[in-house]
């Protein structure tokens, strides 16, 4: 069946498009600039709104997370590597507001109206090679001695060798790029004495390996306020030099990270942690009354342990902001940074759910072959050679010697079934016939 038109069907539509451009042209400037004169009325807005829409020009539309399951399509984006499938129901975020303390006084977790302290924003050394070029998707920021080298070659060997090869144990390439920052604090005593033997040491070893952050911290006489500043301003410099990060792995030196998993999870669960705090979540039980006195701070809210916590690039820039209108507050630098800091930029804690755990402290051997996917992503207190090399063995051989695992024992070691020799690029493994 046809139908005619008129000239004058046509030309209506037409003229209402022509009405419409210059009105949408004009109204659009005064509609932004309605929200910025609104935004501007909060004195934090205007530092904390660069962050809220970051993308990286260099890199594809493509870094959404799992829709894009082709590495075909784009051999540069971060893609799960060792994971098929991650439902949400495994990873989900905890509802603070059930677990804060009730007769809390008001306006406790809120920042004061001017500057109480301020960052470290200079660096004696700096590991400016690790974002050169295109950032990696995810920084390990690992919190240091100085006198801790053999412990950094350790971990260069071992889990920290993906970051120059990309290959996990030197078999599953990785999903994403991850970049390794040794975090070390330096007095004005350290700074001072540029001749001492371990200052020198320690400038040989930041020019060989390219992987030292030695912050130039003030004198504190709380060693914990000492290391939450330390933790804020290492991160905020991460932040800072590693433009399109996206994600930030806050570890302690005796931790043993699961990189490919945790990768996993973050590529897949990108969209939604844009905002977040992920670990092994504490939530505070309370029985009986007490008084404020009588309660330490990480029995007022929820928080991140210490060991290992994921930040994402918007909560670091928030946490970094918000870091000098707070005082210095009692308790451990993970419940001021994860739990004060966290409740007033409003970040959101996530946590793995069911028979998955995101923290488990080393106390058998077996705890070794709980390091896979799914079941854990970091194991702590793996504070010597030994355990370090054997976690690392158990992820070249694939959980070979897992295999004779019993309950908490184990009928054979790696060291008894595998040689390892450490080379400057990492372990070198013999099986033993």
């Amino acid at each position: 069946m046809l139908v005619e038109v008129t000239d004058r069907e046509l030309v209506l539509p037409v003229y209402a498009t022509l009405l419409l451009v210059p009105a949408v042209t004009l109204l659009y400037p005064l509609a932004l600039l309605h929200v910025v004169q609104e935004c501007r009325k909060d004195k934090l807005c205007s530092e904390l709104r660069q962050f809220s829409g970051e993308a990286n020009p260099l890199e594809p539309n493509s870094l959404a997370g799992s829709r894009y399951s082709s590495r075909n399509a784009c051999p540069d984006c971060p893609l799960p590597a060792i994971l098929n499938h991650f439902p949400e129901e495994l990873f989900s975020p905890v509802a603070d507001e059930l677990y804060l303390f009730p007769r809390g006084p008001a306006g406790f977790f809120q920042p004061r109206s001017v500057r109480d302290g301020q960052l470290v924003t200079s660096a004696l050394l700096a590991p400016h090679e690790v974002c050169a070029g295109v950032s990696p998707f995810l920084v390990a920021l690992v919190a240091s001695n100085t006198s801790d080298w053999a412990a950094r070659l350790d971990i260069r060997r071992t889990w920290a060798s993906v970051a120059k090869t990309g290959y996990w144990a030197g078999q599953s390439r990785l999903g994403a790029r991850i970049g390794v920052v040794f975090m070390l604090v330096c007095d004005s005593h350290c700074s001072a004495d540029r001749e001492s033997r371990e200052w020198q040491a320690l400038q040989e070893e930041a020019e060989v390996f390219s992987d030292i952050l030695l912050l130039d911290l003030p004198d504190v006489l709380d060693n914990r306020n000492k290391l939450g500043l330390a933790t804020v301003s290492g991160l905020d410099w991460a932040r800072r030099h590693c433009s399109w990060t996206k994600f930030f792995l806050k570890l302690d030196h005796d931790t043993f990270p699961n990189i490919p998993a945790l990768l996993d999870i973050l590529v897949y669960h990108q969209p939604r942690l844009s905002r977040s705090i992920i670990g092994h979540i504490h939530m505070p039980i309370r029985r009986g009354q007490r008084s404020m006195h009588d309660i330490n701070m990480g029995q007022l809210l929820v928080y991140a342990a210490g060991p290992a916590y994921v930040l994402s690039r918007a909560a670091v820039a928030r946490l970094a902001t918000l870091y000098p209108f707070y005082p210095a507050m009692g308790g451990t630098e993970q419940v001021f940074i994860t739990g004060v800091l966290a409740r007033g930029a409003g970040l959101q804690h996530f946590s793995p759910a069911l028979n998955v755990s995101f923290a488990q402290s080393y106390t058998t051997m077996s705890d070794w072959c709980r390091v896979q996917p799914v079941e854990l992503f970091a194991v702590t207190q793996v504070n010597d050679t030994d355990r370090r090399v054997g976690l690392w063995v158990n992820a070249i051989s694939q959980g070979a010697f897992c295999s004779n695992a019993s309950g908490d024992h184990m009928t054979a070691s790696p060291a008894s079934c595998w040689g390892a020799t450490k080379t400057p690029l990492g372990i070198h493994l013999v099986r033993h016939q």
